[in-house]
């Protein structure tokens, strides 16, 4: 039998957390969204102002890392235009 596709190998790993690159992608992505909601808290702390810029610059960073893993999710569905 041939090898998977890179689209049905991205497809098992994005989609399914039965294999260790799967689990391994569903642990960083909920560590990635943790981590969000920790920048989104602490900057609404007004001790925590002086990180203002950076706090800017990871919220813009998450929000392109998740852009990013949804425009993935649709590009490797099987139903996805082609």
């Amino acid at each position: 039998m041939g090898k998977k596709s890179w689209r049905k190998h991205l497809y098992s790993v994005v989609f399914f957390s039965d294999t260790p690159a799967g689990r391994q992608f569903d642990i960083a992505l909920l560590l990635a969204i943790f981590a969000s909601l920790v920048v989104v808290m602490l900057d609404s702390v007004p001790g925590y102002d002086r990180y203002g810029e950076l706090f800017y610059a990871l919220e813009w960073g998450f929000t392109i890392l998740f852009a990013a893993e949804y425009l993935l999710r649709i590009a490797i569905h099987p139903r996805a235009i082609a």
